[in-house]
């Protein structure tokens, strides 16, 4: 499979775009931070209630949002992509 000429090609150096004397711009670095991700679960930890990513021995459900009232809410089981949960 060729890249060649592609956005993929000239952002990887491509050697044959090398040899072209093509200038190419390198693509802006998009950092995203956890709040720009999941804006519900960074607000619902900076209100000082708790969250909880990751299954365990008592616990399959991949996001526990929890207060000082106990789990607010659960991820279903079968959810395994945190933007799903």
């Amino acid at each position: 499979m060729s890249y060649a000429g592609s956005p993929f090609a000239l952002a990887n150096g491509d050697p044959a775009v090398r040899r072209s004397g093509l200038q190419v711009e390198p693509f802006n670095e998009i950092k995203m931070t956890f709040e720009d991700l999941f804006p519900n679960l960074a607000y619902w930890a900076e209100s000082g209630d708790q969250i909880q990513l990751g299954t365990d021995a008592d616990n399959d459900s991949l996001v526990t949002c929890l207060n000082t009232g106990g789990t607010v809410y659960e991820s279903p089981a079968e959810v395994t992509d945190l933007q799903k949960a």
